[in-house]
């Protein structure tokens, strides 16, 4: 119990200095600031996406990203996503960094940093029919600036 217990604390504290402010908003920003394209398999193709991280704040603990996201080519009756704000929040832990939004069509994004920092991979999901069924469609970005 005693083991559990410190381990819980160690991963605790990671986290807490993983988003504390100050040096450690200075390193996400070094890792994410910039460009990312790259693209999304569909069912009927694979369509280019593009994230732009613009900045990183940390308020109350929390990192958020001043991003946006887009690309062309859709494979789900809607219009082509075009570049749109949107609100990323960054859950890190140990070296571990993870990016969460809502696209502008409003399907859920996860996407995690690779360990040389050079690429982002996860994935949309989007429900479809009755029953909530979230088919994967696989995404990778690779930073271009």
């Amino acid at each position: 119990m005693t083991r559990t217990m410190t381990t819980l604390a160690a991963a605790l504290a990671v986290l807490a200095l993983a988003v504390a402010p100050g040096g450690a908003q200075s390193n996400l920003a070094s890792m994410l600031v910039g460009r990312w394209s790259g693209d999304i398999e569909m069912a009927r193709g694979t369509y280019p996406r593009s994230l732009i991280v613009k900045s990183v704040q940390v308020t109350a603990g929390k990192a958020m990203l001043d991003a946006e996201y887009g690309g062309t080519g859709t494979d789900y009756g809607l219009p082509a996503p075009v570049m749109s704000p949107v609100a990323v929040t960054v859950e890190a832990y140990g070296g571990n960094v993870v990016l969460k939004f809502v696209s502008s069509e409003g399907f859920p994004i996860q996407l995690s940093l690779s360990p040389d920092r050079r690429h982002l991979y996860g994935d949309l999901r989007m429900s479809v029919g009755i029953g909530g069924a979230r088919p994967i469609n696989p995404i990778q970005l690779d930073k271009t600036s």
